[in-house]
């Protein structure tokens, strides 16, 4: 056996994580920052010329991935050669593969089915918008962290659609997650992830791979024959999923979504469509066995990381779809887990002479003997509804003293402190307490100009549940995929606030994803989009009063006109800051750093004593109340002001380009109803019982 060596460039070796055909993946030691880090290391028995391309393979796929920062794709560090070989330092993650969570008989509900698709489906949207495509997605190059979040690993046989180095005749991926044109040596685009990852969620719904049998028997599969159905396989499963992972695994690609955003989009609109019962009431075959589905041994799978958490916050007793149906009838036994295949020119094309004398593949110009398919239900239309991620519940930052916060039970009542969802696309909302404050409020003109500083008592007895986070684009887009909902022209900041009919909420000047806050919504906007999940989920959602979002803001009868230290405020929002200076000359800062521009995505800075994150900075939210220029007139009882001038109604919170005069939980700001802006967004209110 090879030792392992003591170092990797700077990085200090601790242990071997995988081996795998093509090299080994260490896990490492930083010294100089004092982290860990996974080190996958080439090694080939290739020399000369054919040496020399697998080494700028290997240095385009740090290019490619090392360009891509996406919370569901493994940050790639820093890329290098030394006497052990060429190498790449990358995020170390603490968990497991989906594989080896399916091997050990994991079992996933709907939700948790549709969360990681979810996250699977962002990360391949992200890479394909940066013209960087997979090739081999699969169970083992997908980890669940400890933290319950799902990461796509392994980009190593990634390569730029532009790159010279992707040419037609060389195959690449694992035979039985391949999408046919990869199979035939043909030019594989975006496409390909998307029939891999249909793959990914067929294995989730059923428990088995949906091609399986010898080498030869798996390549004639993935070519000519459809896979049985998903319901087929496991009756458990909703029949609706069945057309969508036919679509997303046609053998023609032009017949499969034709993106990544649209293959997650049918899955949650299908989600959607079931009844609650259905979403939630799937059960594992009584006395069912789940088979254990053999893990690929990659070298991206770390074979001692610890357990994952759910990658949903779902209790451990919820029903869940059994991973696996009992054995076949005909006693046939799955195939095993697929070796790793890179093969390149003469090896790739040697295979498919083989595929065709065997009759598993036909030549390239040839007319397909393929059998006639069975007809298959058309996808349903899927409204464009995009990425909701979940939240966890315990995402305070580290040294933040609070407890996290505990998950509701699927019952009415609620305590302060639970976390629920109605849905998949809902909000996450968390229950705040009855409380009462004196009210300070400073409002401001259009100059700056610092007004009333009135202090009547508001006395709020009744418990609601308030958006844990700030709506965001993901959520947002939801509403309008299903509505067909217009938002254009927004005011956005470029040294100047200008308006621009062009600019949106997918557009709002500056880049954003799916998980930052939606912008250039207007207050009709968001009432819009409450009275929306009112109708979806029969519960009653509106925005919250002033008086609401202030006591969930933390204020209280001892805090209330007491501003967040101006140096510790980057901890707890994202405001403007040093950061931004560094962009807009000039500016009015606070003396610290958040790491922020432009929106920060929700729930990256520390909850406040409620649990509530973003209250300060990111975006002004909007609340349903009225402009009035006192607030002497606030209802005690914490309603929302509904007097006054209603065409113009009140924001709180500051924003991303908030000075620090304004950082205020009493601060009020104020715009007519339509107004839009990239720094404006909202948050939402649903009623609980106590």
């Amino acid at each position: 056996m090879e030792p392992r060596p003591r170092t990797i460039g700077k990085y200090e070796i601790v242990a071997t994580l995988g081996k795998g055909s093509m090299g080994v993946v260490f896990k490492a030691r930083d010294p100089l920052i004092d982290r860990f880090v996974a080190i996958k290391i080439i090694r080939t028995e290739a020399d000369g010329l054919e040496e020399q391309e697998i080494k700028q393979r290997f240095r385009r796929e740090a290019q490619a991935a090392g360009r891509m920062h996406h919370a569901n794709i493994v940050s790639i560090y820093e890329y290098g050669e030394d006497e052990n070989g060429a190498f790449i330092a990358m995020e170390f993650i603490e968990g497991k593969t989906l594989a080896q969570a399916l091997a050990e008989g994991r079992r996933f509900d709907l939700e948790e089915i549709v969360n990681i698709m979810s996250s699977l489906l962002s990360a391949l949207d992200y890479s394909h918008r940066l013209a960087v495509i997979h090739r081999d997605i699969k169970p083992a190059n997908i980890m669940l962290t400890a933290e319950g979040e799902v990461k796509v690993a392994d980009f190593g046989i990634a390569g730029l659609e532009s790159s010279t180095l992707t040419r037609t005749g060389m195959m690449m991926g694992t035979p039985s997650h391949m999408a046919p044109e990869q199979l035939l040596g043909q030019r594989a685009d975006a496409r390909a992830d998307v029939f891999s990852a249909g793959g990914v969620l067929y294995q989730l719904l059923t428990g088995q791979r949906p091609f399986h049998g010898t080498l030869a028997s798996v390549m004639h599969q993935v070519a000519w024959v459809d896979p049985e159905m998903p319901s087929a396989r496991n009756p458990q499963v909703p029949p609706a999923f069945d057309a969508v992972v036919a679509k997303a695994m046609a053998k023609r690609p032009e017949d499969r979504y034709q993106s990544a955003v649209a293959f997650r989009d049918a899955i949650r609109a299908v989600f959607h469509g079931l009844d609650e019962t259905r979403r939630h009431s799937i059960s594992a075959t009584s006395g069912a066995k789940a088979q254990a589905a053999t893990a690929t041994p990659a070298v991206d799978a770390p074979s001692n990381a610890s357990a994952p958490a759910s990658v949903s916050p779902r209790a451990a007793s919820d029903p869940t779809i059994p991973l696996i149906q009992p054995p076949r009838r005909d006693g046939s036994k799955r195939a095993r887990g697929g070796r790793r295949w890179t093969l390149i020119g003469g090896i790739a094309a040697g295979l498919v002479a083989i595929g065709v004398a065997l009759g598993v593949l036909k030549p390239q110009g040839q007319e397909s003997a393929r059998p006639e398919a069975k007809p298959q239900a058309e996808a349903a239309r899927a409204p464009a509804v995009a990425e909701v991620k979940v939240e966890r519940s315990d995402s305070a930052a580290p040294g933040d003293e609070l407890a996290a916060p505990r998950r509701a039970p699927g019952v009415a009542t609620r305590s302060p402190g639970d976390v629920f969802a109605d849905c998949v696309a809902c909000p996450e909302v968390i229950v705040i307490a009855p409380g009462q404050f004196t009210t300070v409020s400073a409002s401001a003109d259009r100059i700056g100009k610092v007004a009333d500083r009135s202090r009547p008592l508001v006395a709020i007895a009744y418990p609601f549940a308030m958006g844990r986070y700030e709506v965001t684009r993901s959520q947002f887009a939801a509403f309008v995929a299903e509505t067909g909902h217009l938002a254009k022209g927004c005011w956005a900041y470029d040294g100047q606030w200008t308006y621009r009919e062009d600019l949106d909420w997918r557009s709002p000047g500056f880049e954003q994803q799916d998980p930052h806050p939606v912008t250039c919504v207007s207050w009709l906007d968001a009432q819009a989009y409450v009275s929306w999940l009112r109708k979806k989920t029969g519960q009653a959602y509106r925005l919250p009063s002033s008086s609401e979002w202030k006591l969930a803001s933390g204020v209280d009868r001892e805090t209330a006109g007491e501003g967040p230290n101006q140096r510790e405020v980057c901890r707890l929002a994202n405001v403007a800051d040093r950061t931004a200076e560094q962009q807009y000359a000039g500016w009015t800062v606070h003396p610290c750093r958040d790491g922020y521009v432009h929106t920060a995505p929700v729930g990256r800075f520390q909850p406040n004593g409620r649990g509530v994150h973003d209250m300060l900075g990111n975006v002004f939210e909007w609340v349903e109340d009225c402009w009035v220029d006192s607030v002497q007139g606030t209802p005690s009882d914490g309603s929302a002001v509904l007097a006054g001038d209603c065409e113009q109604r009140v924001l709180h919170g500051g924003s991303w380009f908030t000075i620090p005069r304004y950082v205020d939980p009493e601060f009020r700001n104020h715009f007519q109803t339509s107004h839009r802006a990239s720094s404006i967004g909202f948050r939402v209110v649903r009623a609980v019982a106590g």
